[in-house]
């Protein structure tokens, strides 16, 4: 074993840095075709990902620019290795929520796989894949979900129904289709991954963690709060002893668990697992990540759900400011974040200040998501309520109408957050003297609250003329 490979098998990337620069200035001098090239590109490659597990992202980038170069050179703009290192560079960036150059990176490397492997091959099945996941993330859908369709594809071609690749590819279409509110077609799916994993992997596999996260991700939208809380334990354990108690990975699924405990009524312990996960997260990205934001968000959630207001204010207001800066105007977190700010001004008696922010939102969310969507149906409650508690009944109760179909086929007929708009719809039918349908509408509520046969659905909103605290966001 090499003096680098034994600084690599200890994780003392700090060691095998120092190799590679000297190795790095070697280059300098070797010819095209010299087998110290390739040699000294393989090292940089194992370094930079080791570098990028490590969350080391400024190290990480200098080595991966460096390694483009010395495979470019060597080997050509369009050889397949040149592809692979387009490819670990376009996830880097997308880790570092950089998703315009992750985008271009990423498309350069799809379309090198192409070429070199024709249409269904492995490494054009990873590249579709992880194109796809950043167009998701920039919520470009369409063009996210052939890419994914057709990674799902290739996979079950090559590697069969039961294999962990598959897996992989299932996940992120499950995503795709959470995202955009198909919770129906999403579940199977996420269900489907997990089962694959959970048959052709060790129970501390990273791979399965991954799939436990994402599809208690879904069961926490489902209101199936127990099913979710145990998968974000156990994907969170896997996380901890696998990469340690200050990774990011770690510090997604703090925050993803905090929001079911915040679901529970756990206020305590949800605010010092966002505590925690705030923590790690500034220390590995900075101020200025998606994943900072969306930390911000939950716990500016908690504090609102605790009528904390003035703590709330400026947690909501920072991460409105950092979803506008990684994603733009356009994006759904921005309308989460005006959402959700907008909810806090209500509280507040702030309607002229609550109002813009709701209408932004609702053309945000329905810009991207159509008109049939959860996050639309939140939106459209929260501007209904804010009409409502106005007087403005004429205009609040259509909105509300339309908010209860769309959570009645979206999310299904038991879902609390389903209850919270049918009560909101229920008082105002009784202020107007409609008391036989708000009667109707109560009892529903009620019905879906008490679980149906006597569990209790434990939810954080409010009852009557009440609405959700906010969106929360999960970190994937």
């Amino acid at each position: 074993m090499s003096q680098f490979e034994r600084h690599l098998a200890r994780d003392d990337w700090r060691q095998a840095y120092t190799l590679v620069e000297v190795l790095n200035r070697e280059t300098q001098s070797l010819d095209r075709d010299d087998p110290g090239t390739s040699r000294v590109a393989v090292q940089f490659s194992r370094l930079a990902d080791l570098l990028r597990r490590r969350d080391r992202f400024g190290e990480a980038e200098r080595v991966y620019i460096r390694l483009l170069s010395i495979r470019e050179r060597s080997l050509g703009s369009d050889h397949p290795a040149v592809g692979q290192t387009l490819n670990a560079i376009g996830l880097f960036y997308r880790d570092q929520s950089k998703f315009d150059e992750a985008a271009g990176v990423l498309t350069r490397s799809l379309s090198i796989a192409e070429k070199a492997f024709g249409s269904e091959h492995a490494e054009v099945a990873a590249a579709a894949n992880n194109l796809a996941m950043v167009y998701r993330d920039q919520a470009n859908y369409a063009m996210a979900g052939p890419l994914l369709q057709r990674a799902v594809a290739i996979n079950e071609s090559l590697v069969g129904p039961e294999h962990p690749d598959l897996a992989a590819a299932l996940d992120n279409l499950g995503l795709l289709y959470q995202a955009i509110g198909r919770l129906d077609r999403a579940r199977p799916i996420l269900e489907r991954s997990v089962a694959i994993n959970e048959a052709a992997l060790e129970i501390d596999d990273l791979r399965l963690a991954t799939s436990l996260k994402n599809l208690g991700g879904i069961y926490r939208e489902l209101g199936r709060l127990g099913e979710a809380r145990d998968l974000y334990e156990r994907s969170l354990a896997t996380a901890e002893a696998a990469l340690g108690p200050d990774h990011s990975e770690v510090a997604g699924g703090l925050n993803n668990l905090a929001l079911v405990y915040r679901s529970f009524g756990r206020l305590d312990e949800a605010e010092s697992l966002f505590d925690r996960a705030l923590t790690i997260l500034n220390a590995v990205h900075g101020d200025d990540h998606a994943d900072v934001a969306a930390t911000l968000n939950n716990l500016a959630l908690l504090y609102f759900t605790q009528r904390r207001f003035s703590k709330a204010e400026p947690l909501y207001q920072r991460a409105l400011e950092v979803f506008r800066k990684v994603f733009g105007d356009e994006h759904p977190n921005v309308a989460t974040g005006l959402n959700n700010l907008a909810g806090l001004y209500r509280a507040e008696e702030r309607p002229d200040d609550a109002e813009p922010l709701l209408t932004e939102a609702l053309e945000i969310r329905e810009n991207a998501f159509g008109g049939e969507h959860p996050d639309v149906a939140s939106t459209l409650n929260s501007l209904a309520l804010l009409y409502h508690t106005e007087g403005r009944n004429s205009e609040a109760e259509p909105l509300y109408r339309r908010a209860m179909a769309i959570q009645e086929s979206v999310l299904g007929l038991t879902h609390p957050t389903l209850a919270t708009t049918l009560e909101n719809l229920s008082e105002l039918l009784k202020e107007t003297g409609r008391d036989e349908e708000a009667g109707v509408l109560a009892e529903r509520a009620r019905v879906i609250r008490s679980g149906g046969a006597g569990q209790v659905v434990r939810s954080q909103s409010p009852a009557v003329g009440g609405e959700n605290p906010g969106t929360a966001q999960v970190i994937r």
